[in-house]
């Protein structure tokens, strides 16, 4: 079965409160934050990137080939997250940033996959370096500065409340930010076409 994705580009209403602005700005920061984690827990496990899975064809017959990303991120996961079958993960994420225990779990993973594309990226780059010419500067991996993106279970938008806003000249979005010291709903004044208003009223649906 095939999943459709759908991206939607909102813009901020300008009347949105300076607390909430800034709590916007917190959350980008924790999310590249938690980006710079898997980064460095990707640098210490390079290995892996290099390492190969022995899996089968349809016919039984057996072959080896690289790890795919939602292996790496079921890795990443298993060795740095707290849970009941792994209470002492290799590398804790929340004694690293304890605001990322109650983190939305889509935005960890976006995060995830963010620092897998990048460290894969940059070990290339670094084995041609390290193949080639040693005389120039090795390449860097840098940090992280991503925008949000915010996932469909990130987002409310209750069709019960949309008359009462739009008598104010715009429309309101709840989305999950860093807000007040935890993780929780805020409601943002956003500019809203047409689309966006079908598509985010459709994605209610699934949840």
């Amino acid at each position: 079965m095939t999943m459709v994705m759908k991206t939607v580009k909102i813009g901020i209403h300008k009347e949105v409160h300076a607390v909430k602005r800034q709590a916007i700005l917190t959350t980008q920061t924790l999310y590249n934050q938690t980006i710079a984690f898997y980064m460095e827990f990707f640098v210490g496990h390079l290995a892996i990137l290099d390492a190969k899975k022995e899996v089968h064809r349809k016919d039984g017959t057996p072959y080896e080939r690289s790890w795919k990303n939602q292996e790496l991120l079921t890795f990443a996961e298993v060795h740095t997250l707290d849970t009941k079958a792994h209470p002492h993960p290799l590398q804790s994420l929340i004694e690293s940033l304890p605001s990322a225990r109650t983190m939305p779990v889509s935005l960890r993973r976006a995060a995830i996959n963010q620092a897998i594309g990048k460290v894969k990226s940059w070990y290339s780059l670094r084995k041609l370096w390290e193949a080639t010419d040693r005389k120039k500067c090795p390449p860097q991996l840098g940090q992280p500065n991503e925008p949000i993106t915010f996932y469909a279970d990130m987002v409310a938008y209750p069709d019960a409340d949309l008359a009462v806003q739009r008598q104010v000249r715009h429309d309101f979005v709840a989305v999950k930010l860093f807000y007040e010291g935890k993780w929780q709903s805020v409601p943002l004044p956003v500019i809203l076409h047409h689309q966006a208003q079908t598509v985010l009223s459709e994605s209610q649906k699934a949840f």
